[in-house]
């Protein structure tokens, strides 16, 4: 007699918002009437025979070689991967009759030739989410932004394939009559830097869901978040580097097939916090002139090394040429290709199911010393990546410096509509902001795209007067959005639970901060940027 362990799950199928685990059968030996018994199968709630215990359910009997079932199916919710909720019986006779387990469990066994009576006819997304509201006793939990004691919320945890990752699952306890809560340091705090800034968390924060999905690897690095409502499901991914990371909503859910497929996206992602392309701002190709010229001319890109990128004097159609500045084009491509290309391509997964944003971070130096990125006002951490299927190479603009032994200062870098200069001069290799690339139009109404050249020589005068601030901008400690132009609004997400005196202090600064960033938002959509090289 077959025997099926209900946890032991080696063709796994997911659809919708459940895994489908398919147990085939093979018998030895031929259907006959003598041997009807032969082909009774048993549902256990275990993994092997070492633990199985008693059968949860056996269907006997098949007085017929239609009636034999040479293949079932089950369904589980991914959020209760270990509650069965139906059980579909493929028998000989090329039927699929799918049964509640809840009712499985009731009836213990039943013949063959009796299931008429006991599966149904309703749609199967229907039954599913049926018998999971059951399961969960139709309770939510609530998603709060925020580091305080989660209140009934249930946590468990898996492995998954080879051990290499961890899934750990949040779900409401239905035992509980109290509301659950969920805060989002149980999710976003580990190995990284803690943070006051909920930006990243805009399309989940203060809202319900089924459960909570935290993927992580082994040694406990958080990869990926999904908050399931219903069908619905909203992701999180984490971008830049292990040390150094953010992030982000994922406007196109990464999908997956099975649990092979959800093991590749988390290697995909893992490999993409684990590198970074090093761009050297003050890196010139090796016939570099160290004198301002009039004109651009090409130059033969230096040959790339395993830690360096093609450099070539000029630019190349993407960014403008500008009279009386030297322009260095960063071969993001090229290095791409020879360096990251292949190992990615690897992980990739066939098909439209699976194509991914790569988000390798852009890690700036100058005299080997890390560049920091600020916005306009200098306040707000921003970061850069690549991302090969969308994004160009990366432009510096360079002037002649005060001390020839110096050869050319980096005046201004340029990348996929973002321009950014020295915060000062008198030290210019540590923080960048950014450069605000239009003029208030006529009336102050319709922004105008200021001209390159001009831009550039704004950048060089404050560059010999000094007139740039001396105090380095204040460095967030744990950016966790993408660089936007909002101003670093909150955007509505609230901390609850506060203590009172800080909330008190907190909400007068927060409406002097609010004030100030209201100004700040309506000067910044005055003066959204736009892209040099349509610059006229």
């Amino acid at each position: 007699m077959p025997n099926i362990f209900l946890r032991k799950k080696d063709s796994t199928y997911h659809e919708w918002i459940y895994e489908k685990v398919t147990y085939s059968i093979d018998y030895e030996l031929p259907w006959s009437t003598s041997s009807s018994d032969y082909f009774n199968i048993a549902l256990y709630d275990a993994s092997d025979n070492s633990n199985k215990g008693k059968a949860k359910f056996t269907y006997y009997y098949a007085y017929s070689n239609g009636q034999v079932v040479d293949k079932v199916d089950v369904f589980f919710s991914i959020l209760r991967p270990n509650d069965p909720l139906i059980v579909s019986f493929n028998r000989r006779e090329n039927k699929t009759y799918n049964c509640l387990y809840s009712r499985l469990k009731e009836l213990v066994w039943f013949y063959g030739y009796n299931i008429g009576y006991y599966f149904f006819k309703g749609d199967l997304k229907v039954e599913l989410a049926k018998e999971y509201s059951k399961l969960s006793k139709d309770k939510k939990l609530t998603f709060l932004p925020g580091s305080n004691k989660n209140e009934h919320i249930l946590v468990s945890e898996y492995v998954l394939g080879k051990k290499k990752f961890k899934k750990n699952i949040y779900t409401p306890d239905g035992s509980k009559k109290a509301a659950s809560e969920l805060y989002s340091e149980s999710l976003f705090s580990e190995n990284t830097e803690s943070s006051t800034n909920y930006l990243y968390l805009r399309s989940v924060a203060n809202n319900q869901f089924d459960g909570v999905c935290l993927y992580s690897s082994s040694s406990g690095t958080q990869l990926l978040v999904e908050f399931v409502d219903g069908e619905s499901v909203t992701q999180l991914r984490r971008i830049g580097t292990s040390e150094k990371s953010q992030w982000i909503h994922l406007e196109k859910p990464l999908t997956y097939k099975n649990d092979n497929e959800l093991e590749r996206i988390l290697e995909y992602i893992e490999f993409c916090l684990d590198n970074k392309i090093v761009v050297k701002l003050d890196q010139q190709s090796d016939n570099t002139d160290i004198h301002v010229v009039e004109s651009i001319t090409s130059a033969t890109p230096k040959p790339i090394t395993e830690n360096e990128m093609s450099v070539t004097k000029g630019c190349d159609g993407e960014s403008d040429i500008v009279e009386g500045y030297v322009c260095y084009s960063h071969d993001l491509k090229e290095y791409y290709n020879v360096h990251v290309k292949g190992t990615l391509n690897d992980l990739r997964i066939g098909g439209e199911s699976f194509k991914p944003d790569a988000y390798l971070e852009l890690a700036l130096t100058i005299d080997n010393n890390h560049i920091y990125l600020f916005d306009e006002t200098g306040y707000r951490s921003e970061f850069l990546y690549y991302n090969p299927d969308k994004d160009k190479n990366l432009y510096v603009y360079f002037l002649q410096s005060n001390g020839e032994e110096h050869g050319l200062k980096p005046l201004l870098f340029y990348y996929e509509g973002q321009a950014y200069k020295p915060s000062n001069f008198r030290d210019h290799h540590n923080y960048w902001l950014n450069v605000n690339l239009n003029s208030v139009g006529k009336g102050g109404v319709i922004p105008k795209p200021k001209n390159l050249k001009d831009v550039l020589d704004e950048v060089r005068l404050s560059s010999e007067t000094d007139q740039s601030s001396t105090v380095p901008p204040t460095q967030q400690t744990f950016p966790t959005v993408k660089p936007t132009k909002d101003g670093g609004k909150n955007h509505g997400v609230e901390i609850k639970n506060e203590n009172s005196a800080q909330s008190f202090i907190g909400g007068s600064l927060g409406i002097i901060l609010g004030m100030l960033g209201s100004a700040i938002a309506i000067f910044s959509f005055w003066n959204k940027p736009r892209t040099f090289n349509r610059i006229q």
